[in-house]
């Protein structure tokens, strides 16, 4: 408040009026030292606030009335701005495409060489567990191994039996070939038919003949090895 006593209004014909506060008196003439008190408002103010304030009123009311068009349009530039940044997004993207392979690349290799690397270092930290464990392995495929094989064998023992008697007998009949044959026979075979050397041919054909029939017979032992005499 700058304590002025004096108000001036503008009134038609372009004549203005002073109006003392204090006195409730008014003049045509400017008072002398006038002052215009500020805590007043004149006629321009009041228009200006009731300008304002309506202005402001039907602003509202306008957007009041067309908000689904004004919501429609909001949404379509949201959408286009959405769309424009996507683009523009986008557009960034292919433009790095050689540098963002070029990093995946180097990722993956970093990635590759480090569990190799943990790999390595990890086997190495458990090198006698795992000499342990492939010994177990091996042993295990070595028992099977055997195991299997021992089966087929005990699976066709008869077989097995006849094949033996068969490589005996001709190895007999060789022997004996070799016997008669030979001017200086081996001294195994002698050894082998020394015993017959007494017998005449009919003897040893029929010593042959028992042991095809002992080694078809021995089917019913444990099974052996045919080994040559």
């Amino acid at each position: 408040d700058n304590g002025s006593e004096w108000v001036k209004h503008w009134v038609k014909g372009g004549h203005n009026y002073y109006y003392n506060l204090q006195t409730n008196e008014g003049t045509w003439e400017e008072p002398e030292g006038f002052l215009q008190n500020n805590t007043q408002l004149n006629k321009d103010d009041i228009q200006s606030v009731v300008s304002g304030v309506t202005t402001a009123y039907n602003r509202e009311q306008l957007w009041l009335a067309n908000e689904t068009l004004i919501s429609k349009l909001q949404a379509r530039c949201r959408g286009f701005l959405v769309r424009n940044g996507q683009k523009e997004r986008m557009n960034f993207l292919i433009s790095q495409e050689p540098a963002v392979t070029s990093i995946q690349a180097h990722w993956k290799g970093y990635k590759q060489r480090k569990k190799f690397k943990d790999r390595k270092q990890y086997l190495k930290d458990h090198s006698e567990d795992a000499v342990k464990i492939q010994s177990m392995v091996r042993m295990h495929q070595a028992r099977k191994k055997y195991r299997d094989r021992l089966k087929y064998f005990q699976d066709h023992i008869n077989e097995v039996v006849k094949i033996q008697a068969f490589i005996r007998a001709n190895k007999a009949r060789d022997d004996y070939k070799t016997l008669t044959s030979a001017a200086d026979p081996p001294m195994a075979v002698v050894r082998k038919f020394v015993h017959l050397l007494d017998h005449s041919d009919q003897d040893f054909q029929e010593e042959l003949e028992l042991m095809r029939l002992r080694e078809e017979g021995g089917h019913q032992h444990p099974l052996q090895p045919a080994t040559g005499e």
